[in-house]
């Protein structure tokens, strides 16, 4: 960790790669992390005085883990991974306390939890459908609403402010959800992007912290653009020379 320029002590977490990161609200200097392969979990927080990490707290490793997510109030977090599983955990135990068997017919790429309902998680699988789950409701085990997109996706986002959900897939595909309107059609975007044709590129979108618009950016790509909520396209950032990206980066057909 570095801070001021100085470079704190390190903390060994796991062999696999690390794939799940969250930090708490409520704790700024705390951390859930978690590991590939293993799926290891463990709390972390940095010391202030020296500005390095240590060990809080470890759970019980969740089969093949991608992804973390912390809720508001920072006592449950979710993990899921590569399978059809979805486990709830609370902060103060090192077991699930819930375990969604068949969440999705396929992988979940990611969880997250919603900024500011802490009992509110969206997850988005490469089953064509992103799904929204309310701890509250009697049966937990299913979802209180299924988006269906239309293709595979690779995550989903909640804007800070919980109004929309963002869907990312496959090469263009973007769509927006109105949270309190799921039944409302979503906002494809489809006046920024040409239809979806590169299977391989993987897109990756995340709201500014006004809730008003966002970023959006896909593999084999050397720019990212930045788009209101309500579809106006704000501007694109070059993120490597024209140079690399014409000997790097492989150009879809209009």
């Amino acid at each position: 960790m570095v801070e001021d320029k100085r470079v704190g002590n390190t903390v060994f977490i796991d062999a696999n790669p690390l794939l799940g990161l969250s930090w708490l609200q409520l704790f700024p200097g705390r951390a859930l992390i978690g590991a590939a392969h293993s799926g290891s979990i463990c709390m972390i927080q940095r010391n202030p005085s020296s500005g390095g990490l240590q060990k809080l707290h470890l759970y019980q490793p969740f089969n093949q883990l991608s992804s973390l997510s912390a809720n508001a109030t920072n006592d449950y977090f979710v993990a899921s991974g590569f399978t059809h599983e979805l486990g709830v955990f609370d902060m103060n135990r090192n077991f699930p306390i819930k375990l969604i068997n068949s969440a999705h017919e396929h992988f979940i790429n990611i969880s997250r939890f919603a900024n500011t309902h802490p009992h509110l998680i969206a997850t988005a699988s490469f089953d064509s459908t992103c799904k929204l789950w309310d701890l509250r409701q009697q049966r937990d085990d299913r979802p209180c609403c299924t988006l269906h997109t239309g293709g595979l996706n690779v995550m989903c986002a909640f804007s800070p402010d919980d109004r929309f959900l963002l869907a990312s897939g496959v090469d263009t595909r973007l769509l927006q959800y109105q949270v309190g309107y799921p039944d409302a059609p979503a906002n494809k975007f489809s006046n920024l992007f040409r239809r979806p044709l590169v299977t391989s590129r993987y897109r990756r979108s995340v709201y500014f912290a006004n809730s008003k618009c966002f970023v959006t950016g896909a593999t084999d790509e050397g720019h990212v653009n930045i788009v209101g909520v309500q579809g106006e396209h704000l501007g694109r950032l070059q993120i490597t020379s024209a140079a690399l990206s014409e000997k790097y980066f492989r150009r879809a057909p209009p």
